[in-house]
């Protein structure tokens, strides 16, 4: 058998220490668990990168989650800790940052604009010139002076080179100070130029800002993996190799099993544990040879830990508002994109119902019809909220997970920006199709507009709950389906009292209901005379007609059928509509459906707040397992003279 020699070292003065001992996760109860991770240890330190490298389905990603103590579907058992603490969320909120495989910076703000919204939140406690000086540094160190002026981009917009935005998202991690930094995956996607740069950067990184990487890798070059201090190596949840990066082709000379002239070490070691490539049973020889050694807990003497502490909350608030605002400036596609189909769609309709824009008894229900139209189509194109705004969160999720800002900064700066963005959206909805169009009653523009305006937040507020679910199609579905549920029992098809129950709750929670009433009521009710109709000097007269509970004279539609005849005045047509539509009504009070429309969209917004605190709260601590070895912390690497015996 082989066995890895780590040698000694006596106790010394370190910075800062990540240690996980003897980590284990499984998923599944009883005969049918399974274990994905088993029996793995390591250390980092400050100034030095810890690499955990190995094949698809090694465990990397696994063990990469319960490091970061990011919520699974199974159970994390082991022993991690931070500078001899244990390793709480708490502590890796004030001292750690996260990089994601995937870079998720807002497409259209530049480099210099990312890192000083993360310095005004990170370093707030510094002044502006003393902030500014701290974003030029970065910039400095980390090659992105020359682009720092460049938007991020993505697919659709030209930015930053997938190396820039690697070398970004890094400088926004140390912006914190950290005193540990997890990467997944730095070098995926890019050339080998750029993976040689990010690590180089890596390692000038963790040197002169004095932090603890570790970074999960699959297949690095021979230039990223010669940056690398100590190395892990998974295979099959297991490790096959920890210790000095620069030993491990001794310790594949030692295995029987050279590395080939013109392989790196680490290639070679990744296709001897490779199932793909080689046997069950040969890959296994090569994990029973790893003798992992622990030793008795270090004792350090710590450099203390720097104080971190989250910036105050009105001004994560304000730091927020001023993001989502320029971003509303430099990408208006989410808002003035939505204005334009709203006018574009609302303008067909009024065209289609052209003749209901004279005011006549034939054309009242058409005219209350196209109202509905003008409300429905526009809250469906919701759906554009949930589609944008589920990229968005991801981001959140990170950057709250960072200690960056509380969610509840970012739900009120949204909303700050939000709800003048609905009354805007309003205006181009109705504006030129209702008003100028199908020449709706313009002394209630003003109520009109406001009513419209609520019922399109609470739809914001149902789309920003939707994009919450982790698959982007089964939010917008949701969305879709709650829309459709709220067209269909909004009063118009049905009686709200020949709803069954549970489905009449749906006429209650959800805001057509009680916006549409509002909107007749205030287009309807100023009408003195409306055409068709003449009035009577009684009753009793042939063919007239009075509508009890309406102001006005009794009247009559001499050429009309007297089904089609619903009033000389607005009041009397709203009595008349009544009759065949529950939902519309003169005594409606609109301020009290203003706030009931009002209730609603705070009600999904809660939703929505406690739905993403609880998100970007999802974390797991390992349970420590009642086995000696967990206590005990894993023997760090030796520099020098490593080798298998």
């Amino acid at each position: 058998m082989v066995s890895t020699v780590t040698g000694s070292q006596t106790p010394k003065e370190c910075e800062h220490e990540f240690t996980f001992t003897d980590c284990m996760y499984t998923v599944g109860k009883g005969e049918k668990a399974k274990t994905l991770v088993s029996d793995i240890s390591g250390r980092v330190e400050s100034g030095l990168i810890l690499s955990i490298m190995g094949p698809s389905g090694a465990g990397k990603t696994v063990l990469m989650k319960m490091l970061t103590l990011e919520a699974g579907p199974g159970k994390a058992h082991g022993s991690l800790r931070l500078d001899g603490q244990p390793f709480t969320p708490a502590l890796y909120k004030q001292h750690c940052a996260f990089v994601a495989q995937h870079d998720s910076h807002a497409a259209f703000l530049t480099a210099r604009e990312h890192l000083a919204i993360s310095t005004s939140l990170y370093q707030h406690q510094l002044g502006p010139a003393e902030r500014a000086a701290a974003v030029d540094e970065l910039l400095e160190h980390m090659g992105l002076t020359s682009c720092q002026h460049t938007r991020a981009g993505n697919e659709l917009v030209r930015g930053l080179s997938g190396g820039q935005k690697r070398r970004l998202s890094l400088a926004v991690a140390l912006s914190k100070n950290p005193a540990l930094i997890f990467l997944d995956e730095p070098t995926s996607g890019l050339d080998a130029a750029a993976a040689a740069s990010i690590m180089t950067f890596l390692k000038e990184s963790a040197s002169v800002k004095r932090t603890a990487i570790l970074c999960t890798i699959h297949q690095p070059s021979y230039k990223v993996f010669s940056g690398f201090d100590d190395t892990l190596i998974l295979a099959s949840g297991r490790p096959a190799y920890y210790g000095p990066a620069a030993a491990l082709g001794e310790y594949c000379d030692s295995l029987g099993e050279p590395v080939p002239p013109g392989n790196s070490p680490a290639e070679h070691m990744l296709e001897l544990v490779n199932k793909d490539f080689r046997s069950p049973e040969a890959v296994g020889l090569v994990l029973d040879a790893f003798r992992p050694t622990a030793g008795p807990a270090a004792t350090h003497a710590f450099s203390p830990l720097p104080k971190t502490n989250q910036a105050p909350f009105p001004r994560q608030t304000w730091c927020l508002l001023r993001k989502l605002c320029k971003l509303t400036y430099k990408d208006p596609t989410l808002y003035l994109g939505r204005a334009v189909a709203f006018l574009l769609a609302n303008s067909f309709f009024a065209v289609v119902y052209i003749r209901a824009r004279v005011v006549k008894q034939e054309q009242i229900v058409s005219r209350m019809f196209l109202t509905m139209w003008l409300v429905g189509v526009p809250a469906a194109l919701g759906v554009v909220s949930t589609f944008a705004l589920n990229g968005e969160v991801q981001a959140v999720r990170r950057e709250v997970r960072d200690g960056m800002y509380h969610p509840v900064a970012y739900v009120l700066a949204h909303t700050s920006l939000q709800l003048p963005m609905m009354v805007f959206l309003a205006i181009s909805a109705i504006g030129v199709p209702a008003y100028a169009i199908a020449d709706f009653n313009a002394s209630n523009f003003v109520q009109f507009t406001l009513v419209y305006a609520l019922m399109l937040w609470a739809f914001e507020c149902i789309a920003q709950l939707c994009s919450l679910l982790r698959n982007l199609l089964l939010g917008m579905l949701g969305f879709l389906n709650t829309w459709f549920a709220s067209f269909l029992f909004c009063g118009i098809f049905l009686r709200k009292t020949d709803v069954i129950w549970p489905f009449r709750a749906f006429t209650y929670l959800l805001p057509l209901a009680w916006a549409f009433p509002s909107l007749n009521y205030f287009e309807f009710i100023d009408y003195e005379s409306i055409g068709g109709a003449e009035a009577c000097s009684n009753v009793t007269e042939a063919g007239c007609f009075d509508v009890l509970g309406a102001n006005g004279p009794p009247f009559r539609c001499p050429d009309l059928q007297p089904q089609q005849c619903l009033g000389l005045t607005g009041p009397q047509v709203l009595v008349s509509l009544g009759e065949t539509y529950e939902m519309i009504d003169l005594d409606v009070s609109t301020a009290r459906e203003a706030l009931i429309s009002l209730a609603i969209a705070v009600g999904w917004k809660l939703l929505y707040t406690a739905w993403l605190m609880r998100q970007c709260n999802e974390t797991a601590v390992p349970s420590t397992r009642g086995r000696g070895k967990s206590a005990a912390s894993p023997e760090p690497p030796a520099r020098r003279d490593a080798s298998a015996v």
